[in-house]
C-alpha cells in the first residue's frame, strides 16, 4: 500500500491548516483538514485514520481531493436534490396571501374568523387536491415568514349609512311595534367592540396583525313581557349566545315571557 503524501499544498501549510480547522464550525469538514494536515505533517495514513476516526480508504479520497483542487474542493459537499414540494412556489405564495389578507368566513369556507392548519389542510386538499398534513402545512408558513400570534384591534370608525339605516329601524320599531308593556332588547353595532375575532392566527414575523373594529351596545330588559331584535348581520357569534341565552333564561323562569324575534 502507497504511502499518503500532498503532492500539491495549494500555498497551505500544517500551520495555516490548522488555523483553518477552528474556524470552521461543521465537524464532518473539520475532520477532513485535520486528516489533510496530519498527512501533510508525515502521518501514515492508518495512523490518521485512527486519529479522525475514519477508514484509510476515506483519508486517502481526502488527500486526492486537497491535491486536485486544494481547500475548496476538499471542502465541497454535493448534496441530493431532495423531494420535490407538495405545492409549486406561486402556490406556497397563494397560500401565504390567504391565510394573511382572508378569514374562513368571509370565503365560505369555514365559520372561523381565523386560518389554523386544520382548516386550512381541508381547503388545500378540496383547491389543490393535494394531501398535506398539519405538520407540513405549519412548516411551510414558517418558511414563508409566518408566526402563530394573536392580534390586536384597532377602533375603526362606524359606517354612517348603515348607522342612519339602524336609527331608523330602531325609530320604526318603538313607534309602531311596542307597547309599554314591552322592553327592548337591541343590539347597536357603534358601542362594544367585538372582541371575538382577536384569536390567535397567523401573521408576518414581527408584525402583529391588526383587525379593525366597531363598537356595539347591548341591552337586556328583565320584566315579565320580553320582546327582542336580532340585527343578524352585526352580532357577533358571542352575542348571539348573549342574547340567547337572556331569552332562554327569563323565559323559563316566567313562562308568560313573550319572546320574538326579526332577522336583517
Amino acid at each position: 500500500m502507497k504511502r499518503l503524501k500532498i503532492t500539491n499544498d495549494h500555498g497551505w501549510t500544517p500551520r495555516t491548516l490548522r488555523k483553518q480547522e477552528r474556524k470552521i464550525k461543521n465537524t464532518l469538514l473539520r475532520q477532513r483538514v485535520m486528516a489533510v494536515r496530519l498527512v501533510m505533517e508525515g502521518y501514515l495514513g492508518k495512523e490518521v485514520a485512527s486519529m479522525v476516526n475514519v477508514c484509510r480508504q476515506t483519508v486517502s479520497h481526502y488527500v486526492s481531493l486537497f491535491n486536485e483542487g486544494g481547500l475548496e474542493l476538499l471542502l465541497h459537499r454535493d448534496f441530493a436534490p431532495g423531494r420535490e414540494p407538495f405545492l409549486t412556489e406561486e402556490q406556497q405564495e397563494e397560500i401565504k396571501q390567504l391565510v394573511l389578507t382572508t378569514t374562513p368566513a368571509e370565503l365560505g369556507w369555514d365559520i372561523a374568523s381565523a386560518w389554523n392548519t386544520k382548516i386550512l389542510q381541508s381547503y388545500v386538499h378540496h383547491h389543490y387536491g393535494i394531501s398535506m398534513s398539519r405538520e407540513a402545512l405549519r412548516k411551510l408558513l414558517h418558511r414563508k415568514g409566518l408566526s402563530w400570534t394573536r392580534p390586536t384591534y384597532t377602533l375603526a370608525k362606524g359606517d354612517p349609512d348603515r348607522q342612519k339605516h339602524f336609527k331608523k329601524q330602531l325609530d320604526l320599531i318603538k313607534k309602531n311595534l311596542i307597547d309599554p308593556d314591552f322592553v327592548l332588547l337591541y343590539i347597536d353595532e357603534t358601542h362594544i367592540r367585538s372582541y371575538h375575532v382577536l384569536r390567535t392566527t397567523w401573521s408576518e414575523v414581527g408584525r402583529q396583525k391588526q383587525v379593525p373594529t366597531c363598537k356595539l351596545s347591548l341591552y337586556f330588559g328583565t320584566k315579565e313581557t320580553f320582546f327582542c331584535t336580532f340585527l343578524q348581520k352585526a352580532l357577533s357569534p358571542f352575542l348571539k349566545e348573549c342574547a340567547k341565552f337572556f331569552v332562554n333564561y327569563f323565559g323559563r323562569e316566567n313562562p308568560s315571557v313573550h319572546r320574538r324575534g326579526r332577522r336583517t
